[in-house]
Parts: structure tokens; C-alpha cells; sequence
């Protein structure tokens, strides 16, 4: 695997790990439901319309992600993979636990804010709308 699709799981499952947890709370159970349907929600409602007409680009992403995001989700490595993005999930959670504050629910804005932040801090800008389309269509 290639050090940039390396970047781009990272990326992915690090969103994919602090959403669970923000929503677990919320749903009583591992937060799944609420995650993905945050970011189905995200790439339909902001990303699909614009690369669609060409504002924004879909560039190959390389990989599988949805082998990657299915060991977050119960597959077989999910110890290991979640043990290996803990340091940045420590961080973002404190982030979550500030934006919980005036963003707690499935449709809040400033949940999609925080995905897209987090990809634009780990990822170059022209690969955003491509990974967080790419996450949505694994769900």
C-alpha cells in the first residue's frame, strides 16, 4: 500500500471511529447507524450535486477503501486498526466533544464541518470530495 492511500484510510477511519463514538452515546449501541447515515447524508447532499456538474473533481482513489472501513466495522483487524489511528482519535474526540455541544444530532451542520475538516487536514483538497464519496458508497 502506498503511503498516500495509507493517508486516505487513515483519514476515513478516523472519522469513521469518532463519529461511532459520538453517536454510540446517542443510539445506546456502537454508533454505526448514525455515522454512516451522517456521511451518506454529506456526500449526496454537499459533494455528489457538484462533482455531478464539474465544480468539484472525483479523482481516483485508489485501494479498497471499503475493505479498510469493513475491518473497522467488525471485520477482522479492528483491534488493531482502531489501536493504530488512537492517537488521532484521542484528539478528535476532545474536537467532538466541543462541536457536541452545538451540534449534537444526525442532521447537525457542524458534524459535516468536522468530517470535512478533518479531511482537509490529513488529505489534499482535491481529494476530498473523492474519499468522503468513496466512505459514503462503503456504508
Amino acid at each position: 500500500m502506498s503511503l498516500f492511500n495509507c493517508c486516505i484510510y487513515q483519514a476515513a477511519a478516523l472519522v469513521w471511529v469518532v463519529l461511532c463514538r459520538h453517536f454510540a452515546s446517542e443510539e445506546e449501541s456502537n454508533g454505526h447507524q448514525g455515522a454512516a447515515a451522517l456521511l451518506k447524508r454529506l456526500a449526496i447532499g454537499r459533494y455528489a450535486p457538484l462533482i455531478d456538474t464539474g465544480e468539484l473533481p472525483r479523482r481516483e482513489v485508489g485501494g479498497d477503501m471499503c475493505v479498510h472501513l469493513s475491518d473497522l466495522r467488525g471485520g477482522r483487524n479492528e483491534r488493531e486498526t482502531t489501536s493504530s489511528i488512537e492517537a488521532y482519535s484521542q484528539r478528535a474526540t476532545l474536537l467532538m466533544a466541543k462541536l457536541s455541544q452545538v451540534g449534537r444530532g444526525r442532521q447537525s451542520p457542524w458534524l459535516q464541518n468536522w468530517v470535512e475538516m478533518i479531511m482537509l487536514k490529513i488529505l489534499p483538497l482535491d481529494m476530498v470530495p473523492s474519499v468522503i464519496m468513496g466512505i459514503s458508497e462503503c456504508l
